[in-house]
């Protein structure tokens, strides 16, 4: 399976239109590579979610306060796979439900 291609600034939008009372941040992974990642709120906020993208590692995201299973996988590069940014956009709503 091929990387989507994801434009950032577009994904931070859906994120700050998502979230608006969380900080929203993009920060580079791997400037080389082009790896980003985008991380809404924070370790010490009720919400901390990380999306991230790089064309070795793929598009995925990770709810960080609920990461999957006993034990999760830490070097894993996300726990969810996303096919698009529609794919991220309906995983904003789940949390947005949640939160």
């Amino acid at each position: 399976m091929s990387t989507p291609s994801i434009p950032v600034a577009d994904l931070v939008g859906i994120a700050r239109s998502a979230f608006p009372a969380s900080r929203v941040i993009h920060e580079p992974i791997n400037r080389d590579h082009g790896s980003w990642r985008v991380i809404i709120g924070g370790k010490e906020e009720d919400l901390w979610l990380e999306v991230v993208w790089g064309p070795l590692s793929g598009f995925g995201a990770t709810d960080m306060k609920n990461l999957p299973g006993d034990d999760p996988d830490i070097f894993a590069p996300f726990g969810v796979p996303l096919k698009s940014i529609e794919d991220a956009k309906s995983w904003f709503t789940t949390k947005t439900k949640n939160a």
